[in-house]
């Protein structure tokens, strides 16, 4: 739990040092860059870079930013492959043409100190939690103390955008007693510290904080759980390409290489779920957010 998304930046800053961006030659290996959320670093990139280097001799400069930075600046130009924890936005043309690639599943969780006694909520809690309908735990079955709700300050942040769509189908819902911060260490960095804090964040990344899940509707977030559909706050991590990179062909192997069974294993390790091992979720999906709206 000590190894927090800052020690996984430093990780990162180290490998892009070592590669730097160049072609490749026989001796050195292809550098390509990558610009994405925390969250995509977190439960694909940095547990699959190491293999991917020494299995298909392709390095990645390693930039960790947000969703929006992902898909934007690949289509700019300034990174060659994206990683990003909601769609595009659509009718935002600096979104519009650039290819989405689903390469895993994650949880979204709401977490809190370990000392808040609360071990589970409802969607109708969750929901007026995150419209600050409550600002007392006791309302929520919890201790006599102040709600403290952190979110990001970005509203288009992986996070936050879907939660909006998931739980009240549209994006226009304002989180309007959060103390918004500027990325995702501070969200988890502020409710370790806090133990009247709150805040929802992916499985992959909240399990580098001490922090406590709560569980949804009674049921605990965990790879079985979110395979199956039973855990029901859930959304793809995407892969972001340029249809028209010159490098293609060597985007398309790292596409390959995170999809295949040499990176399953360190993907479902750093808690989430490989793409295509749990597609029955895009059916079950339409379904389930239909009734996390309706509750």
């Amino acid at each position: 739990m000590t190894c927090s998304i800052r020690f996984l930046t430093g990780l990162a800053l180290l490998i892009a040092s070592i590669t730097g961006s160049s072609a490749a030659t026989p001796d050195a290996p292809l550098t390509l860059r990558w610009v994405g959320d925390p969250d995509t670093a977190n439960a694909v990139i940095l547990p699959s870079v190491a293999a991917l280097l020494r299995d298909e001799h392709i390095a990645l400069d390693i930039d960790i930013k947000s969703s929006t930075k992902g898909i934007r600046t690949v289509l700019i130009g300034q990174a060659d492959i994206g990683g990003s924890g909601r769609y595009r936005i659509e009718g935002l043309p600096e979104e519009s043409d650039v290819v989405f690639h689903p390469v895993a599943w994650d949880a979204l969780v709401v977490v809190v100190h370990p000392l808040n006694p609360l071990g589970n909520l409802s969607i109708g809690d969750i929901k007026r939690l995150l419209r600050g309908d409550v600002d007392n735990w006791r309302q929520l079955g919890g201790p006599d103390a102040p709600i403290r709700l952190i979110a990001h300050e970005d509203i288009f942040s992986g996070v936050e955008y879907v939660l909006m769509n998931q739980l009240f189908g549209s994006i226009d819902i304002e989180f309007g007693k959060a103390e918004l911060v500027a990325d995702d260490f501070n969200i988890g960095a502020a409710v370790a510290a806090d133990p009247n804090a709150v805040a929802v964040m992916s499985m992959a990344s909240a399990r580098h904080f001490p922090v406590k899940p709560i569980e949804l509707a009674g049921v605990a977030a965990n790879i079985d759980t979110l395979k199956s559909g039973e855990y029901r706050l859930f959304r793809p991590l995407y892969l972001i390409l340029a249809p028209s990179h010159q490098q293609r062909d060597a985007l398309e192997t790292v596409v390959k290489f995170l999809e295949s069974a040499k990176a399953r294993p360190a993907i479902r390790d750093a808690g989430a779920i490989p793409y295509r091992e749990a597609v029955v979720l895009v059916v079950r999906g339409m379904d389930i957010q239909r009734d996390l709206i309706a509750e």
